[in-house]
């Protein structure tokens, strides 16, 4: 009698850390895309170059962040522009994200920098005649302000010393986790990255 088939299982995605992208192709840089990304030709350009590096965000949850190579038009995601060319890895996964090791974005980058409008024909320059101000002069007035949703990751971290009794290693390192398990947790050294911002 034949046994029935098994399903195969479905294939692991390979990993790639992401500070051994950054030691091959260069530290990358956040890219904002105000308009569509086919009217961004710098962003296009780096999309065909294969320097597009797709972050997925996990705003809730106990997920970690991952990215995806190449450029995938998703919500929540983070594009991320480097200064080589990617490895060729198809569904490969991208793990280890370091906020640290981003670059600053550009104001005036060759791709965060959105198409200028066509010139149109300048206007006559009409100068106002100069009316000298009695008394004291008014301040001007600051401008207004806006209002932002800010995304932060606050890592705390706590170095802990514990005393266990065990056969091995592997007996010490299960006993000794489960006996910080029982322990208050009070957060030590806090390292705020700041990871999106947008205007609302």
């Amino acid at each position: 009698m034949r046994k029935p088939a098994q399903p195969k299982s479905a294939p692991v995605a390979k990993q790639i850390r992401f500070s051994e992208l950054v030691k091959q192709c260069g530290r990358p840089e956040t890219v904002t895309l105000w308009t569509k990304p086919k009217d961004n030709p710098p962003f296009m350009k780096a999309v065909r170059e294969n320097r597009v590096l797709t972050l997925l965000l996990k705003p809730h949850g106990n997920h970690p962040d991952f990215g995806e190579i190449a450029f995938h038009q998703r919500p929540n995601a983070l594009y991320l522009v480097f200064e080589n060319s990617l490895p060729e890895e198809n569904g490969a996964r991208v793990v280890g994200i370091k906020y640290d090791l981003i670059a600053e974005q550009k104001t005036n980058g060759p791709v965060a920098k959105a198409p200028e409008p066509k010139k149109g024909p300048k206007a006559r320059r009409v100068t106002a005649p100069v009316v000298p101000l009695i008394g004291r002069k008014e301040k001007p007035k600051p401008p207004p302000r806006k209002r932002f949703d800010v995304t932060i990751l606050r890592t705390a971290s706590v170095e802990e010393k514990v005393t266990v009794l065990a056969l091995n290693i592997c007996d010490a390192e299960a006993a000794a986790l489960q006996a910080v398990n029982k322990r208050k947790f009070r957060a030590g050294n806090i390292h705020d990255d700041i990871k999106a911002i947008s205007e609302i």
